[in-house]
């Protein structure tokens, strides 16, 4: 519906990213920030408290809805955080939106 090819797109753990370094990272929702690891001191990070929708119950059309919500919901935080990134304003402290 967005326009964005997700065809080869898969889930990767997060020992993959271990000691790499990220000028910022995002977590989506609470449960994965209490085990996402610390990437490296100096990163600044980003809380986005928002509800996962696939774990509703319901047929696909009954909650689509949320998953919309959802995807519109990060694009005005996408449209909003960017250009603290392009500034690098990001780097002087951590963040919880």
């Amino acid at each position: 519906e967005r326009g964005i090819d997700i065809t080869t797109a898969d889930s990767k753990s997060l020992d993959r990213f271990t000691g790499r370094r990220f000028d910022l990272v995002v977590t989506l929702c609470d449960r994965v920030r209490e085990v996402c690891p610390p990437f490296a001191p100096d990163d600044a990070t980003v809380h986005w408290s928002i509800e996962d929708p696939s774990r509703l119950s319901g047929t696909h059309r009954a909650t689509m809805p949320a998953f919309r919500a959802v995807a519109d919901d990060l694009t005005l935080r996408i449209r909003q955080i960017l250009p603290v990134l392009t500034t690098g304003q990001h780097k002087e402290r951590s963040h919880h939106v």
